[in-house]
């Protein structure tokens, strides 16, 4: 847990960001509550605190949260993104958020007087049954801090990894798809011709990703071979139990081979988890790779259709793939770019913002009517400049971006005390020294080194 003094330069930054709790435990509603209940009362308090300027004007305090989702549902007591009720700022359905938003009727804002009154009759009505929690618009626990739900940031950061991820596992799995038909058509036609060399054609780069579903195949062709042999068999036999045995055997072994290239064909799957991490480290430069990323899927088809004997169709479902995807990622990019900074916004920019968002929602429900809305999305749709309008600064300005900084240098600090036997002396330890560097106290006390002037 830590905080940050906004009426900064760079307010939500790594050397403003200071660490008030850390505890090394999961992220549990136990937990949770233990290590920031001590924090709860002070935290109403300051929010009545004033602040005086150096010229003696007084200032009210705000006090603002962000965090990831799952621990804001913690904090305020909802089930959280598979709840029924899924969003902390409305009380929207998870059926609800799958219609546009102009579509929908308005639902009821979520308030902390909502969440205690909804609390409070999850504890005498539904007897404090999680079962029963959809029946109290999920909420399960009481907030733990005092901070008004129009106070609490959208995770931008978290929107922006959650839905780029999302989307590029629809194009992987897509992708796959047309593996498995490139791969098909590679066993079904090409491999069998006689005047092709089956070894030179699978040692070309571009289809040696296909290995794994031509070794499917042909351990396939091997089974059915097997299990023609045996049907003859058994129907050389006269007598009923021996048919009735081939029936059963005959299908068992017809889910067998099914069986088997679905395994092979997930092996092969695990080889493109590096693409995705190495992909997800250009959050910041979303759009940039888009046309490389999408336009491959083209240029290797074609070369794959003008080299072997692949059907023409192939240019087709490539081209649509290609268009398809690009127009999704750039949607979503323009969304990103206007969203996740940090600067000021002023109402022809939000106005944008929601432009960009509805050409997002409407391409995606057009396009993919068969994928989910998952609840990072309906922030997005709904939330976000809603957000931006009230406050007037892009996520980035009260958003979890300095906070999650804080949590890789913290992991390096680490590195250098892991050899404390305490793992309290370790996190004492650790918190001293990242306190040492972003402390008010410490931060511009040291001076700069003078020039030494050299003597004649």
């Amino acid at each position: 847990m830590a905080f940050q003094p906004l009426n900064k330069l760079r307010p939500n930054s790594k050397s403003n960001t200071i660490v008030c709790s850390v505890f090394e435990v999961k992220d549990n509603r136990e937990n949770v509550t233990t290590g920031t209940k001590r924090y709860a009362e002070e935290i109403k308090e300051l929010q009545v605190t004033k602040w005086k300027s150096p010229d003696d004007t007084s200032y009210s305090i705000r006090v603002f949260a962000a965090s990831d989702y799952a621990l804001l549902s913690l904090w305020y007591g909802i089930s959280g993104a598979c709840g029924v009720h899924p969003c902390l700022w409305c009380e929207e359905t998870k059926t609800g958020i799958r219609q546009p938003k102009s579509e929908r009727q308005t639902c009821p804002k979520r308030t902390l007087d909502s969440l205690h009154s909804d609390h409070k009759r999850f504890l005498e009505e539904g007897q404090g049954n999680i079962k029963k929690a959809k029946n109290f618009k999920n909420v399960i626990a009481p907030p733990m801090f005092d901070i008004p739900l129009n106070q609490v940031c959208v995770p931008g950061l978290h929107i922006s990894l959650g839905l780029f991820h999302k989307f590029f596992k629809m194009l992987e799995a897509e992708l796959q798809d047309l593996d498995i038909i490139l791969a098909n058509h590679l066993t079904t036609h090409i491999l069998l011709d006689e005047e092709v060399d089956a070894a030179e054609v699978m040692m070309d780069p571009t289809l040696h990703g296909l290995t794994k579903y031509v070794e499917a195949a042909d351990q396939a062709r091997i089974l059915e071979a097997e299990a023609a042999a045996l049907g003859e068999e058994i129907e050389s036999c006269e007598n009923d139990l021996a048919w009735i045995v081939y029936q059963e055997e005959d299908d068992f072994d017809e889910d067998e081979e099914d069986d088997v290239p679905i395994a092979l064909l997930q092996q092969n799957a695990a080889a493109l988890e590096e693409d995705i991490k190495c992909f997800l480290e250009k959050k910041e430069k979303l759009d940039k790779p888009i046309e490389d990323m999408t336009t491959i899927i083209v240029a290797i088809v074609n070369e794959l259709v003008d080299s072997y004997d692949f059907p023409l169709g192939m240019r087709e479902r490539a081209k649509c793939l290609q268009q398809k995807y690009e127009k999704l990622f750039k949607l979503f990019a323009a969304c990103h770019k206007l969203y996740s900074h940090a600067r000021p916004m002023k109402e022809e920019e939000i106005r944008e913002l929601e432009e960009a968002i509805k050409s997002l929602m409407a391409f995606y429900r057009e396009t993919f009517p068969t994928c989910t809305i998952p609840v990072k999305m309906h922030m997005l749709e709904d939330h976000v400049a809603e957000w931006i309008r009230k406050w007037g600064f892009g996520l980035g300005f009260h958003g979890e971006q300095g906070i999650e900084e804080i949590h890789a240098a913290l992991n390096n600090i680490g590195r250098t005390t892991w050899g404390i036997a305490s793992k309290t002396k370790q996190l004492q330890s650790l918190l001293y020294n990242h306190l040492i560097a972003v402390s008010p106290d410490h931060k511009g006390g040291v001076p700069a080194p003078e020039k030494r002037t050299k003597k004649d």
